[in-house]
């Protein structure tokens, strides 16, 4: 039987009191999940008939109904995995690649736990020179650095991934995907990469920046295999069906027994 152990991962403020301002602290991932997944229906209706050869039946001479997305486990993995750093304050990002000038303006100033202490939001730059003249057709305009608000410590033998917000489709930025050896090396500096064609972006305070996903550093070898049809059988038999109700239900207690192929 398996048992589950409960890994800290440690997120440390480099502000004073910041810790404290509950909508830009560090959360579970799952409180992050786009407006536009949940409103999306489990089922679609086509506007195709069915007849006996695709479908025989309770749907026959009916319209068939389609699985969206919804419905797909793979999502309620990935929305429950991991954290979400969001932006600690009103951000305004502007560049002009005729004069190669950048300009930054935070909404406004952090008071720690002594009232007579304010902290500014830093920015830094990864001017072109450094990437982006370097890659043909680069999708970005500009990468602006959001200098480091939180160390994240993890256990020994423990990295994270810094992730875009995936499936979110923000049409402004992406936030730089990269690996931080975090049981040895804490600080994170987010790489903000603003699109294409754009001369400015805003981002709201509490918005979400980037996943971070921790996981423990281990080797792997690729193995390639024949065809087999017992595996190829089980694969299928394990997965009909189980996309309906089941597959949560059924990873869950399999891993507790401790499942093994």
């Amino acid at each position: 039987m398996m048992v589950s152990i409960l890994v800290d991962i440690k997120f440390v403020p480099h502000i004073d009191g910041l810790e404290l301002v509950e909508e830009i602290t560090p959360k579970p991932a799952n409180q992050f999940i786009p407006p536009h997944w949940k409103d999306i229906p489990a089922l679609h209706q086509s506007s195709e008939l069915l007849n006996e050869i695709d479908l025989p039946g309770k749907y026959y001479n009916q319209t068939k109904p389609i699985k969206t997305a919804k419905k797909c486990p793979s999502f309620i993995d990935v929305f429950n995995n991991g954290f979400v750093i969001p932006a600690p304050c009103d951000l305004f990002l502007q560049y002009d690649n005729e004069k190669e000038e950048w300009h930054v303006e935070t909404g406004l100033k952090f008071s720690g736990r002594n009232p007579n202490e304010t902290f500014e939001i830093n920015f830094s730059v990864h001017p072109t020179q450094q990437y982006l003249d370097h890659v043909p057709n680069a999708p970005y305009e500009y990468i602006f650095k959001l200098d480091n608000l939180w160390s994240v410590i993890t256990p020994k033998g423990y990295s994270i991934m810094q992730l875009p917000m995936f499936w979110h489709h923000n049409p402004d930025f992406e936030v730089a995907y990269g690996i931080i050896h975090t049981d040895q090396y804490h600080q994170i500096n987010i790489q903000i990469m603003m699109r294409k064609g754009l001369k400015e972006i805003e981002i709201k305070m509490g918005e979400p920046l980037c996943y971070i996903v921790p996981y423990k550093r281990e080797e792997y070898n690729l193995v390639l295999e024949a065809y087999d049809t017992k595996y190829h059988n089980s694969a299928n038999i394990a997965n009909i069906g189980r996309f309906n109700n089941g597959y949560k239900t059924l990873f869950r207690k399999r891993n507790k027994q401790g499942y093994k192929e």
